[in-house]
């Protein structure tokens, strides 16, 4: 009875050690917000090979740019318009067209280890709820100029079903900011069935993939000029 509860003893305080382990690691993520050396501000990002991934095909992009309306800082959460050229699957060619629809982005804690490196979650964010980011391929170049407004994969990104989602981080790397990572989860539906893009479902698929391949993120001031962004402790 005696070495019964003994082992309890040590079981319950080697519980309680790691709860408090726990807690404490918790305690030492902080929650991130964007700062800026000056107020209001806009950001502007400029990257290259991001990937989008979706029913069995990826698409790539040689050149990606990012830009922000006006915002006041500092600020938890960003609106981030991008503008994607240079598309392919392969050596075909592709192309992703926002429609209007943005990605907001929503500082998070600050990863494991530091280092000037937070979380981030991703929100897109369209004008309608019939808006959608739209990703088209087709067979040859001919195809696309002969045939630009009929492709041979379409699939779809909605508002719907992709908030909140996770896989990317951001990086000081003083005076601008990096975005990297894959960000998953993500919701899409095919509009044709080939094998560019097979298995034409309107029911959406949560298995959607984005990799964003370091983005370099600076500020601008209202008037144009350079301005130091960072993320800090909120």
């Amino acid at each position: 009875m005696t070495r019964n509860l003994k082992a309890l003893g040590l079981a319950l305080v080697a519980m309680f050690a790691m709860s408090a382990m726990a807690a404490s690691a918790a305690q030492a993520q902080t929650q991130g917000e964007f700062t800026a050396a000056a107020s209001p501000a806009t950001l502007t990002g400029d990257g290259g090979g991001d990937k989008f991934t979706a029913a069995g095909t990826t698409v790539t992009c040689s050149d990606a740019d990012f830009h922000s309306p006006l915002t006041n800082v500092p600020t938890t959460t960003v609106t981030i318009t991008p503008i994607y050229t240079g598309c392919t699957v392969g050596t075909l060619p592709a192309t992703v067209t926002m429609n209007n629809c943005d990605y907001m982005f929503h500082a998070g804690n600050t990863a494991p280890g530091g280092n000037g490196t937070y979380g981030v979650t991703v929100d897109v964010d369209c004008p309608t709820s019939t808006t959608t980011i739209e990703i088209d391929a087709w067979l040859s170049p001919h195809r696309k100029t002969t045939m630009p407004n009929n492709p041979d994969c379409i699939v779809t990104v909605s508002e719907a079903g992709n908030q909140g989602l996770t896989g990317a981080h951001l990086t000081n790397d003083h005076p601008h900011v990096n975005i990297s990572g894959t960000v998953t989860g993500v919701d899409y539906e095919v509009h044709k069935n080939h094998f560019l893009c097979p298995g034409e479902d309107t029911v959406p698929k949560g298995d959607g993939e984005y990799d964003i391949n370091e983005v370099t993120v600076e500020g601008r001031t209202e008037g144009g000029g350079a301005n130091t962004i960072s993320v800090s402790d909120s």
